[in-house]
């Protein structure tokens, strides 16, 4: 994953991926505990990147542990988009 930028929503980068969206971090918030109780459990939030949402299942996942990046989980904007629907 060398090169790829997840940013956190409240970094400056992250804000600008959220605005993109048309979207606040609380809305994100919303739509990842939904996802979290419906789909499957969020151990650990990484970041967002223009494409998707990036998460591990595992609470205690570090950058630092061996084979961390092999198991990440992702949900595409579109996917989030639909969550969101659902919530209104």
């Amino acid at each position: 994953m060398t090169g790829y930028a997840i940013h956190d929503p409240g970094s400056l980068p992250g804000q600008i991926v959220l605005a993109r969206r048309k979207l606040t971090a609380q809305q994100l918030s919303s739509a990842l505990t939904l996802w979290s109780q419906t789909h499957e459990r969020i151990g650990t939030f990484i970041g967002i990147t223009d494409d998707a949402v990036f998460y591990s299942c595992d609470e205690n996942w570090n950058p630092r542990q061996p084979g961390a990046f092999d198991d990440l989980r992702f949900i595409p904007w579109a996917v989030i988009d639909e969550v969101l629907r659902g919530l209104q």
